[in-house]
């Protein structure tokens, strides 16, 4: 996919994600807070993207090769009435290349909607 700049949770706003706090750890232990976005149409809400974001300035400082941030994103979609969890991976990749798999992959599942509009 070649190499991208690494990205800052202040990227992730940009793209319409709202941050939020891991209050009592929900998230995990070593997750320093969470990105959310919501992804819908005409017709309804389709499916909530939640990012684990860490924060790594602790093994940058230490002279570890990695970013100061790394992300974890997660779905759940629903399909013919069955609930269930999607946890890619990605490496060196962009949000809006993320956001467009994640949609191929709703599209191509056939998935339902979590709530649809009164239209």
């Amino acid at each position: 996919m070649g190499t991208c700049t690494p990205l800052t949770p202040e990227d992730w706003e940009a793209k319409g994600y709202k941050r939020f706090s891991n209050t009592h750890r929900l998230l995990g232990d070593y997750c320093s807070f969470g990105l959310q976005k919501l992804v819908s149409d005409e017709i309804g809400k389709k499916y909530y993207i939640t990012v684990k974001v860490y924060d790594n300035s602790d093994l940058v400082e230490r002279g570890q090769n990695i970013s100061s941030w790394s992300y974890s994103p997660s779905l759940q979609f629903i399909s013919e009435g069955v609930t269930f969890d999607f946890d890619p991976f990605f490496h060196d990749i962009g949000i809006e290349e993320m956001e467009k798999f994640i949609q191929g992959v709703w599209d191509k599942l056939d998935c339902d909607y979590y709530e649809t509009w009164n239209v």
